[in-house]
């Protein structure tokens, strides 16, 4: 009876002994079911960190660069800016310092979007260029062949032709979107009668362009101080304001606005030294040029990178001519709502020339329309 006594008391004590070690071995299953949940939800985080790294990393830098890219602008355009401002609110801080901003502003976005369209048109040649080198064909012998043609694919997409015989074929326009070069018996290009290409001229910087209320004011303005510059521009007819650049100046600033209609406008650059810098201005109707620039068929010749879209009511009539070398393009031209505001530009000269402002009313059949502008130089 002692003996069994005893026994139950042992395993009385044991069952609370067994009781605690499960309980101790559940938390510690818990705590390690804990910590490796804590460390699953840990790695992802970290994953996500080591790939948010790279892109934190261009995120800044690429505002250093907008930074570094709004700095350089703005120091090229202070000076015009700050006149410009104090032109239009003189004693009046606040306003001009509100007007420089978005001027700065609105020039940082053209110049962003003018740096795409020739980042575009550097990689169009590059591809030109080497499909011109893998399309030239090798060098044929006298005796088997004494001329060939070889027609080079543009980017635009042509079909690409080799005709080879005694008979020269004829050279393919500018409207079928290839360049003929014929290539001599020792299977070098024939260059005879091609001119060295001129040195490249310099880089353009583009063009600021801003519009402004007050419109009735500004013509009252002309029409008081300058009335000169208030010309009336006939139905299919355009006016070109030549405006040589000056030698103490460095930046051309135009302003101009019509009565009651919208106008075409544009800005070129002439290269080339008068001896005058005096501004004039010729007004040529559609029907005078159009008997020079016409061919066979009546249409104007296009360059291969002008595309006819007849259905674009904002595109002038005019087209830029490729084949005058002389002349860049800084603002094509677009009928703008100068009847509506004040529309003013500028821009750092590029050398020594004269401006082309092109103000185009061909494509209005009936309406004449009359302009006020404004033509100045700041240094």
């Amino acid at each position: 009876l002692e003996g069994s006594k005893a026994n139950k008391k042992s395993k009385q004590k044991i069952l609370p002994i067994a009781a605690q070690m499960s309980e101790q071995q559940q938390q510690q299953q818990q705590s390690v079911q804990q910590e490796q949940q804590e460390q699953e939800q840990q790695e992802p985080e970290q994953q996500s960190a080591e790939q948010q790294l790279p892109q934190q990393k261009q995120q800044h830098l690429s505002q250093e660069q907008e930074l570094q890219t709004r700095e350089a602008l703005n120091q090229q355009t202070a000076i015009q800016f700050r006149q410009y401002a104090a032109e239009q609110h003189p004693n009046n801080a606040a306003k001009q310092q509100e007007l420089i901003s978005q001027l700065q502003e609105q020039h940082y976005q053209q110049y962003i979007s003018m740096s795409y369209e020739q980042q575009l048109h550097h990689q169009r040649e590059q591809a030109r260029q080497l499909l011109m080198q893998r399309r030239q064909p090798n060098s044929s012998s006298p005796s088997n062949q004494e001329a060939a043609n070889v027609a080079v694919e543009s980017l635009d997409g042509g079909a690409e032709t080799d005709a080879a015989g005694d008979d020269e074929a004829p050279p393919a326009s500018a409207d079928s979107g290839t360049a003929v070069l014929p290539i001599s018996p020792s299977g070098d290009p024939a260059l005879e009668g091609i001119d060295e290409p001129l040195p490249e001229m310099p880089q353009l910087i583009p063009a600021s362009i801003w519009t402004r209320q007050n419109i009735a004011e500004f013509k009252k303005e002309i029409l008081r101080d300058s009335k000169h510059c208030c010309i009336k521009i006939g139905s299919l007819a355009t006016a070109t304001v030549r405006v040589p650049t000056h030698e103490e100046g460095t930046c051309i600033v135009w302003e101009f606005a019509t009565d009651h209609y919208d106008l075409g406008f544009g800005v070129y650059f002439e290269w080339t030294i008068t001896p005058s810098d005096k501004v004039t201005v010729q007004i040529s109707e559609s029907s005078d040029e159009e008997d020079d620039d016409e061919g066979e068929d009546g249409e104007a010749p296009r360059g291969e990178g002008d595309v006819e879209r007849p259905d674009d009511p904002e595109r002038g009539s005019r087209r830029r001519r490729d084949d005058d070398k002389s002349i860049d393009e800084i603002i094509p031209v677009y009928r703008r709502d100068c009847h509506e505001e004040v529309y003013c530009g500028s821009h750092q000269y590029p050398g020594r020339g004269v401006y082309l402002l092109k103000f185009d009313n061909s494509y209005s059949l009936w309406r004449s329309k009359w302009l006020y502008y404004r033509v100045f130089y700041t240094r």
